[in-house]
């Protein structure tokens, strides 16, 4: 058996290692979902598992609204992802009366919506909010409830900082913010937060929650959420064991060659691989090198994945 041979053995053990520990990760955190189901019960809250958002958080009070846990792609609206840095997210969203409002960090104001808005930028009362975000109003005025407060209010805006808010958008009926990534026991005050926003649209005067979450048992590790940086991760280092490494990098060079050709003095051109006597290998050869490509995204992502495992409380990473 020669190296690389040896090399995909310990593919094959790793990536059955990697799923033992997604499958123990799933587990801990199903049974911890039905621990904090009597505590989230008292603030009329309910958690579930979601394949996409990681959770999803809904009131009693009004299923509509949501609080999805972890969005990937969470880009503000009409945003294009070769302009702007899609970054996970947890979005809070639910239909709302009214609109025209958007709130976004003042770098991408150019790349959303050009040189030229085409709704003139208002200021707050609060100059720290302001630096944060850009708030741009329909007619150049904030929303105003039946009972005449404006959105945002100071205590709104202190909320929205509290949780990192990243943008906000409003319009056509509906409400739709996300936030750097919070705990599922921030679910809560997001939620009310949400359910004073409707109260107040239906001419209820409600004082904006206070921004604490609730407390929960410690979290489980889970299982890691960054679906596309593991493609993109992986695919560099496929493509890059697969040509690159073994044309350049000599001991390298010698395993995969020992291994298609039996000897070494393998060649790298731009028309295939060749063996020193001229045989094209080249399937072959790629195949190899991806394979110990393979190997190192296996090996960290099992490490990644055990350690996180070991630590009792997963904070979410913006």
């Amino acid at each position: 058996m020669n190296a690389v041979e040896i090399v995909r053995v310990l593919c094959v053990i790793l990536f059955a290692a990697v799923a033992l520990v997604s499958v123990i990760q799933r587990r801990r955190w199903h049974a911890w979902l039905r621990d904090i189901e009597p505590v989230l019960a008292k603030h009329r809250v309910t958690l579930s598992d979601d394949g996409k958002y990681h959770w999803v958080a809904t009131s009693d009070a009004a299923p509509d609204i949501v609080v999805e846990g972890y969005d990937e792609l969470a880009l503000p609206p009409g945003a294009d992802s070769e302009k702007i840095e899609s970054k996970t997210s947890t979005r809070l969203k639910m239909p709302l009366p009214g609109g025209g409002l958007l709130m976004i960090p003042p770098d991408i104001v150019e790349k959303l919506l050009g040189p030229m808005p085409p709704v003139p930028r208002v200021r707050t009362e609060d100059a720290r909010f302001d630096e944060a975000l850009a708030t741009f109003a329909q007619n150049g005025t904030l929303p105003q409830w039946p009972g005449g407060e404006l959105f945002p209010s100071a205590m709104d805006r202190a909320f929205l900082l509290t949780h990192r808010l990243r943008w906000l958008r409003w319009n056509d009926d509906q409400f739709e913010a996300a936030f750097e990534p919070r705990m599922p026991g921030e679910a809560v005050p997001l939620l009310a937060f949400a359910l004073a926003l409707r109260k107040r649209q239906s001419g209820r005067g409600v004082p904006t929650p206070v921004p604490d979450e609730v407390s929960l048992p410690p979290q489980p590790a889970a299982i890691n959420r960054n679906t596309i940086g593991v493609i993109v991760i992986a695919a560099f280092f496929l493509a890059f064991f697969s040509w690159l490494a073994p044309a350049t990098i000599g001991p390298l060079n010698d395993v995969v060659s020992q291994h298609v050709c039996g000897i070494e003095g393998l060649q790298y051109h731009s028309e295939g691989v060749q063996c020193p006597n001229g045989r094209d290998v080249t399937e072959a050869a790629l195949a190899a090198g991806a394979s110990i490509g393979l190997l190192l995204v296996l090996s960290v992502r099992f490490l990644t994945s055990l350690l996180r495992s070991l630590h009792p409380e997963e904070r979410p990473v913006a």
